[in-house]
This record gives C-alpha cells, sequence and structure tokens, in this order.
C-alpha cells in the first residue's frame, strides 16, 4: 500500500498540509507573545474600571473616595494612582501589602493606557484619565505571565477559528490530493499497463493525458512502441528472406549433388557443371553467412571500420570483373560508366565491396534477360557517388521506408 505513487502523494499533501497549518500556528503563537496586543483583555478590563470610577471621583471626599478606591481594588484586584499634573504621586490605592512603589515617568503622563515597572522591576499595565483638576488617575493592575494570557486567548477566542481551518485545509488537502493524484497516476498507470502488454507482445497506444511531462513520457512510450513493433516486423522479414535465400542455394546444391550420386550424370561437362553450380551455390551461401555475422557484429557494436585510402575507379572495375559471370549467365550485360576522374576515399575496402557486390546482385537477380545493369561512379563535393541502375521492375514504393530496416 505504501509503495503506490497514489498513497504517497496523498501522504504528501496532507503532511504539508499540517506542516502549513502547523508553521502558521508556531508563527501565530510567536507573534501573540512578542505583540503587545496579547495585553488586550486586561487593558479593557482596566478601561471597564476607570469608566465606572471616573464619574465619582469628583463628586466624593478625601475620606469617601479613599474609601471608594479602596473597596474597588480589593473588588477588582486593582491598583489606583493619583498624580499630580508633574506626574508625581499624590495616593496609591492596592489591596495588599509590600507592593513595591511606582514612579511614573513623564513620558507615560499623556497616554491613554501602557506599561510600567514599579521600584523592583514588576511590569504593570495601566489605563489612563485626566482629572478636572489637571493631574491623573490610574488604573492598574499586575502584568499576567504572558503564557497564561496567551493561553487565555487561545482557548476562548483562536482555538475554535483554529480548530475550523484546519479541519477546512485538510478536507481541501483531500479533495487536491485525490484530483492530483488522479491527474498524475491513471497516466501513469495506463503506460505501465501498455508496458506489460508489450512485453506480451501486444501493442497498446498510450492515450496522451494528465501533465506535460507525462505526455512527453507517453509519446516517447508510443514512438518506442512503434519501433518495437516495426523492428519485430522487420525481424519476423529478415528471417524469412535469408530463409528463401538459403533455401534457393541448397536446393541447387541437393539436386546437383543426388544427381552425381545417384548416376544421373555421367557424361563429363554434366559433372562439370553440376561441381561448378555446386561450388557457386556454396560461395553465395558462405558471402551470405557472411554478411549475417558482419551484421550482428553490428548490431553488438563490436565492428570495427578499417579505413584507408581507396581508389573507387579499380574497385568498381574489379567488382565488374567478378560479378560478370553471374550476369553473363543470366544474359544481363553489367557495365560501367567512369566518364570522370575521380578522387580517392577514405574507406573499409572489404566492407564496401561488399555491399556494393549485394547491390549487384541483387540487382542483377532481378533484372530479366537481356536487361543492362549500370554502375555509374561520379565525382561530388564530398567524395564520389556510386549509383547502382538496372532495367528491372525496380523497388515497390511500399517497400521503400524500410530500405534501410
Amino acid at each position: 500500500m505504501w509503495a503506490s505513487l497514489r498513497t504517497r502523494l496523498w501522504l504528501t499533501y496532507i503532511g504539508l498540509a499540517l506542516s502549513v497549518l502547523a508553521i502558521l500556528g508556531l508563527g501565530l503563537v510567536l507573534y501573540l507573545v512578542r505583540n503587545p496586543a496579547i495585553d488586550r483583555q486586561t487593558i479593557l478590563r482596566l478601561e471597564t474600571v476607570a469608566v465606572g470610577l471616573e464619574r465619582r471621583l469628583p463628586k466624593a471626599g478625601g475620606g469617601a473616595r479613599q474609601e471608594a478606591l479602596q473597596r474597588a481594588a480589593e473588588s477588582f484586584q486593582v491598583r489606583f494612582l493619583l498624580l499630580s499634573p508633574e506626574g508625581r504621586v499624590l495616593q496609591d490605592v492596592h489591596a495588599g501589602e509590600g507592593i513595591p512603589e511606582i514612579h511614573p515617568s513623564a513620558r507615560l503622563l499623556g497616554k491613554n493606557s501602557g506599561m510600567v515597572r514599579d521600584a523592583e522591576g514588576t511590569p504593570w499595565l495601566f489605563v489612563s484619565r485626566k482629572l478636572p483638576s489637571g493631574g491623573w488617575f490610574w488604573v492598574m493592575t499586575e502584568r499576567p505571565p504572558r503564557l497564561s494570557v496567551l493561553r487565555t486567548l487561545l482557548s476562548d477566542e483562536l482555538l475554535t477559528l483554529f480548530g475550523r481551518a484546519a479541519l477546512a485545509a485538510l478536507a481541501l488537502s483531500f479533495v487536491m490530493a485525490y484530483a492530483i493524484s488522479r491527474w498524475v497516476v491513471s497516466p501513469l498507470q495506463n503506460i505501465a499497463q501498455s508496458a506489460e502488454a508489450l512485453a506480451q507482445g501486444e501493442t497498446r497506444p498510450v492515450p496522451l493525458s494528465g501533465p506535460r511531462e507525462v505526455q512527453v513520457l507517453g509519446r516517447a512510450f508510443n514512438e518506442m512502441s512503434r519501433q518495437v513493433q516495426s523492428s519485430r516486423q522487420a525481424q519476423r522479414d529478415f528471417v524469412a528472406n535469408v530463409s528463401h535465400d538459403l533455401k534457393t542455394p541448397i536446393t541447387s546444391i541437393q539436386g546437383f549433388a543426388q544427381a552425381l550420386l545417384d548416376g544421373t550424370a555421367d557424361d563429363p561437362a554434366v559433372r562439370r557443371y553440376a561441381a561448378q553450380v555446386i561450388y557457386d551455390e556454396a560461395g553465395r551461401m558462405h558471402r551470405l553467412v557472411l554478411d549475417l555475422l558482419e551484421l550482428a557484429r553490428f548490431d553488438a557494436g563490436t565492428a570495427r571500420l578499417e579505413c584507408a585510402a581507396v581508389d573507387m575507379g579499380a574497385l568498381l572495375r574489379h567488382l565488374v570483373h567478378t560479378m560478370t559471370p553471374q550476369a553473363e549467365e543470366k544474359t544481363v550485360r553489367l557495365e560501367l560508366i567512369n566518364r570522370q576522374e575521380t578522387p580517392q576515399v577514405q574507406a573499409d575496402a572489404d566492407r564496401l565491396l561488399r555491399a556494393l557486390t549485394n547491390l549487384v546482385d541483387n540487382a542483377i537477380r532481378h533484372t530479366p534477360e537481356g536487361g543492362i545493369v549500370t554502375l555509374r561512379l561520379e565525382p561530388s563535393s564530398q567524395g564520389v557517388v556510386v549509383r547502382v541502375e538496372d532495367t528491372g521492375p525496380g523497388i515497390p514504393e511500399s517497400a521503400l521506408p524500410r530500405l534501410f530496416e
């Protein structure tokens, strides 16, 4: 199951969604811890207390005001400072004993809210109200630990929202994982199925779909499949042609050998003719076997060309001299046309002669009696051009695309 590409894509997208959510959550926590907005709830509570007291303070006398502030400090667990216009502490009302003194700096007097530290360095949050007398009235509370405030903030406001966002992200990742895995995996499965069919000898084209890279892969597979099918057909044709080419000389050899064995060829001239046919057909089979061995070497990549300077005129004259008896036997005229001086070329003379021999042999065999096989040697800008022409039926157009397979 875990080896499936579809499953891995699903797990990748789900893991990616969870990772993004975790990073966003961690970033949010760090932002809240380092951002003053985390003190917002405490400031709002102090604002509520300040609004309730600022209207009653001017009407109360000194003793009544002190008593009202003390009750409020004990009830709301806050601290009150009455400051002169210059920022001097006139009255400090708080619940409890041994609380360090606070001496506000002048830069804090005009602020509506903020933070100040006492004599021991403990941070206090405050909200400020200006009194009609020109002084200041501060409502304060000791700043709670940030982690505690953060825990409260998360549980009250953010946890539900973040949980819903996480569920929505997971659902979306499931949908995207399904869609993308189907988009990517289905074409790959088609290619895998076609590959299995190709291994069984069946050609099944792959429909081009999915991402561009997968389509390129499918197109390459279809081309490979076509070439494999073409190669198989060429192999079958090659075996059929080789079988036919071997069958003809073997039949001749068997026939004339049988005539020699049973005494049918009792005349010396007939026996000589039979021996000559056997010799010629054996030579033909020998050349065919050499060609097969040469083809095998080229397919295996072990063949080496022994290139040297070759006089093409001399090579073709030798070829015509060698193939003339075969042409005369079939009443075909073999001629060489070389009216211009041609340069020497760098080539493997033996393999070049063998290739030209095959061409001329094929031309002679497919040229009717009384026909002509012509070899033309002409210079060109890149060396020389050798043309083998005959008056036979020619190569069918359907076979031309596969001529050099």
